[in-house]
């Protein structure tokens, strides 16, 4: 009886394994985004390069009167958070902050701005404030930006 448990509870160990449980890291990757908002807000046509060689984020567009550098500077994977829970796994976010603190974008305030991966190492990002902020002007986690290829 003892011998069939461990076998079944190896079994269980092997399969759990296999199917990704547990955290998976989302990096954040270089490339063109634009922010993901309603035409009519404020931040519709802000556009953002991420170069993770150079450690630059440049911001420009909608309510940008002039281009914005940024340094980038990545966070070590431990401070990372967890997000995105499913049944079986979690997503942990690659963070890295942007700069001179704070940020503002038009009437938009980031105290402390940061960048972070989306879920399960999709393209999309989050400009969003690190250590989190409940909410940034209404937004609950920030502004998410998309490739600026993803609607061709």
């Amino acid at each position: 009886m003892t011998r069939r448990l461990g076998i079944i509870a190896t079994l269980l160990a092997v399969f759990a394994l296999a199917s990704g449980c547990g955290p998976q890291e989302s990096e954040l990757r270089s490339g063109s985004y634009v922010a993901r908002v309603d035409p009519d807000k404020e931040l519709a046509g802000l556009t953002m390069v991420v170069d993770r060689d150079a450690a630059r984020v440049t911001l420009s567009g909608g309510p940008l009167s002039a281009t914005i550098s940024l340094e980038l500077t990545s966070t070590p994977p431990e401070r990372w958070p967890t997000r995105c829970p499913m049944s079986m796994k979690s997503s942990k976010n690659e963070i890295a902050t942007l700069g001179e603190a704070p940020l503002t974008l038009g009437s938009l305030l980031i105290p402390r701005p940061a960048l972070m991966a989306d879920c399960y190492d999709g393209p999309d990002v989050i400009l969003t404030s690190w250590p989190h902020d409940p909410e940034i002007d209404g937004r609950r986690l920030g502004v998410p930006f998309v490739p600026s290829d993803a609607g061709e």
